[in-house]
């Protein structure tokens, strides 16, 4: 008997429910259909959507997958709702499967991993997730592991959110973040700047093992920090030149005015393409505003139309990442590019390849 067949439960087998929509989550909801150890007590899913000319609904992949469960399929407009809070609860899961892209884990749950892994060392986050234009509530994370105590040091991806929104390290208390030079910055590639706690500092004194030459950072303080220095790399001078130059800009702009600018760009663009239509991948509750990963519409060839922005209009369009990543276009406004201008330029890109 598969875990989602028939009522009844072994003893050893955990209540689950599991979230997803989209084709690529149709794999992992038959893996754990098909789990011995998991009984499956519920799909939480997109609702059916209109689509096509008629315009008849259309239930997500993984909808039409779980109506050949026994298992409760919950479709909820809004999945934060209390009545889909209260929909889920009395389920009573022992463990949640999120397979959807474009969702965090939230604070919560993660804190109630620690209390439940004490040991636990480090706990890594991205701030500004490019590959769905999620944003994680990094400072939030912080005060709440302040708050318990815990000895977990923050490690942070800051490498979208460095120049185009708030990162305050020291003050929210990250451990170790790293970032680039290139993207909100703008900047060209090549450097990543880096920031480490004294706590970070002591933890890495402690370690014993070896570690990459250019992740060795007690040597690399040799260089940066002690006089005379213990020479370690030859710097790229001209990319540090260009950093600086980029650091300068961004405070010669204002840091509050930077981010003001690039949340208005996003924000608009966001808008915009929705007005036309368009679908965004990224929770709205955790909507990134330098990033947006707009959802192709079923029946467009979505590498097809990145040819034509790029060939037409020189605007070059990312795709989803990785091989299991849904068909959406990533669009970033960041940096100079940050400004309606930029972003009604992309908007006619859109209006004249894809026409409505």
């Amino acid at each position: 008997m598969t875990a989602g067949s028939a009522p009844g439960r072994a003893a050893d087998r955990v209540r689950t429910i599991f979230l997803g929509s989209g084709s690529f989550a149709v794999p992992i909801f038959e893996a754990v259909v098909a789990h011995p150890r998991i009984e499956l007590v519920g799909v939480v899913t997109a609702p059916d959507r209109p689509a096509g000319r008629g315009k008849l609904l259309r239930p997500t992949p993984v909808a039409l997958k779980a109506r050949a469960t026994w298992a409760p399929l919950l479709q909820p407009a809004r999945l934060r709702a209390d009545d889909a809070i209260e929909a889920v609860a009395k389920l009573r899961p022992e463990l949640g499967v999120l397979a959807d892209f474009g969702q965090i884990v939230s604070v919560d749950r993660i804190m109630e991993t620690l209390a439940a892994n004490p040991g636990t060392k480090i706990v890594s986050v991205v701030q500004a997730e490019t590959s769905t234009g999620a944003e994680f509530p990094v400072a939030e994370l912080a005060e709440a592991l302040r708050a318990s105590g815990s000895e977990a040091l923050l490690y942070v991806d800051c490498v979208t959110s460095l120049g185009g929104q708030q990162v305050e390290a020291e003050a929210w208390g990250i451990d170790y973040g790293y970032s680039c030079s290139q993207k909100a910055l703008g900047c060209p590639p090549g450097i990543a700047p880096v920031t480490i706690s004294e706590r970070a500092v002591v933890a890495m004194q402690r370690h014993g093992g070896p570690v990459p030459y250019y992740y060795d950072f007690e040597e690399l303080s040799k260089y940066w920090i002690d006089r005379p220095i213990t020479y370690h790399h030859t710097l790229p001078i001209l990319q540090y030149y260009a950093l600086y130059e980029g650091i300068r800009l961004a405070l010669e702009e204002g840091l509050e005015a930077r981010w003001e600018r690039n949340a208005d760009a996003g924000r608009y663009f966001q808008d915009e393409i929705r007005a036309r239509g368009y679908d965004l991948l990224a929770d709205p509750a955790h909507q990134l505003v330098q990033l947006s990963a707009v959802k192709v519409p079923e029946g467009i060839d979505g590498k097809e139309a990145q040819l034509r922005f790029l060939r037409e209009h020189g605007i070059e369009i990312g795709g989803g990442l990785g091989p299991k990543a849904p068909p959406i276009w990533r669009v970033g406004l960041m940096g100079v590019n940050a400004n309606r201008e930029t972003a009604d330029r992309v908007l006619a890109a859109f209006d004249a390849v894809l026409p409505g």
